[in-house]
């Protein structure tokens, strides 16, 4: 279909989640009337809102933020029109610290935590900046150009937040690592050191997706690149986002708002291991426990696999996939189904190890664990695992 002028002139809508509310607080704006201003509340839609079409600008002010907790505000319009949206969260007319707008098809959306301390104000209340360009080519001749775009904007009550408590059982410090999924926010900044018998809990927003990893002998005092012998993140204690460098043992995580329906997490050594791990839900069901592993994998690492410090100890092994790179290992090209990429004899050695996590990309019985909860408990080096083998 061809594009017309008129596309210019089209729907979209915001939906701003939250859980709680509270008082209406004044904001002090400068420079306010550039853009424009309008109030949020709960529940509450505004309909046939429009913007001038190139570079257009509003705030929206959130009403009822409640310290520490998530929320989302999302736009969507049909994928037709062309037309940039974008969506920016400012305090003040200052941008926050995370900015987390994304683009999938024709949805944008920023999943936040409200942090006031953060921000270096006491105000319960921050905005919302909606811009809008043109973008792409109209195809029909001959039509004057549409000056506005035109949307409607709203936001609804979200669910509670789920919990994970990651706890370390090794018997030396580690950095736990975290990243999102597209679209997602960081938690923790996406990194932190967690002392020997130490647990930390981490707050998540209930449809949160991504991955979480420990690193290992980490120096953040210098310059290095990369800092952890093992899952370092470009040589960052904060790993905001950023993907950690494989063979690192991979906790894997999508969660499910509504408690009726379940949500799944599993272990993966697709891309090696390096710390063995275990997660399990809360209240305590042993059908939702992934367990740790029998024997390390370092133990019984193959030459062409391992990883090695600078007293040539095995600090991580790596999968099949990761070391040769090769289509009959990682389950690509002509491979790329359960029946033509069978296990091979690393990815058995690493299920005998590690029974419980996926060994290689088409593990079967899966491993993938489904159970509601919101609360996780994710442990390194769990004690059984400690009672048979040294780490």
């Amino acid at each position: 279909m061809a594009y017309v002028r008129w596309c210019w002139l089209t729907f979209l809508q915001i939906f701003i989640i939250i859980s709680f509310s509270l008082p209406d607080a004044d904001l002090s704006f400068t420079h306010i009337q550039e853009v424009g201003i309008k109030v949020l509340n709960v529940a509450q839609e505004l309909q046939r809102e429009t913007l001038p079409l190139k570079m257009g600008q509003r705030f929206y002010k959130l009403n009822g933020l409640k310290e520490s907790s998530w929320y989302e505000v999302k736009i969507s319009y049909p994928a037709s029109i062309p037309a940039s949206f974008s969506l920016d969260l400012k305090k003040n007319l200052a941008e926050l610290q995370m900015r987390t707008s994304r683009r999938l098809l024709n949805t944008e959306k920023i999943i936040f935590k409200f942090d006031s301390k953060k921000l270096n104000s006491g105000e319960n209340t921050a905005l919302v900046l909606v811009t809008v360009e043109p973008a792409g080519i109209v195809a029909k001749p001959n039509v004057q150009e549409q000056e506005l775009v035109l949307f409607n904007i709203s936001y609804l009550v979200k669910g509670q937040n789920v919990s994970f408590y990651i706890r370390n059982d090794c018997p030396f410090e580690i950095w736990p690592a975290i990243a999102p999924n597209v679209g997602h926010p960081v938690l923790a900044n996406g990194g932190f050191l967690l002392s020997s018998g130490k647990t930390k809990r981490i707050q998540a927003p209930p449809q949160w997706n991504g991955r979480f990893w420990a690193r290992t002998d980490c120096d953040f005092s210098s310059n290095l690149n990369p800092s952890c012998q093992t899952g370092d993140c470009q040589g960052l204690l904060f790993c905001n986002g950023t993907i950690g460098l494989p063979p690192a043992t991979l906790v894997e995580v999508s969660i499910q708002e509504e408690t009726s329906k379940p949500s799944f997490y599993d272990v993966s050594l697709v891309d090696g291991y390096n710390l063995p791990v275990s997660v399990s839900a809360r209240p305590t069901n042993p059908n939702c426990l992934i367990q740790g592993c029998k024997r390390s994998v370092n133990d019984v690492c193959p030459e062409e696999l391992q990883i090695l410090d600078q007293k040539r100890d095995v600090i991580a092994c790596k999968s099949a996939c990761l070391a040769f790179n090769q289509d009959i290992f990682c389950c690509r090209g002509s491979y790329q189904s359960p029946e033509k990429c069978k296990p091979s004899m690393y990815s058995k050695l690493f299920k005998d190890a590690c029974p419980s996590y996926f060994s290689y990309a088409y593990d079967t019985p899966t491993p993938l664990m489904s159970c509601s909860s919101k609360v996780y408990v994710i442990t390194f080096c769990p004690s059984k695992w400690r009672n048979l083998e040294s780490v």
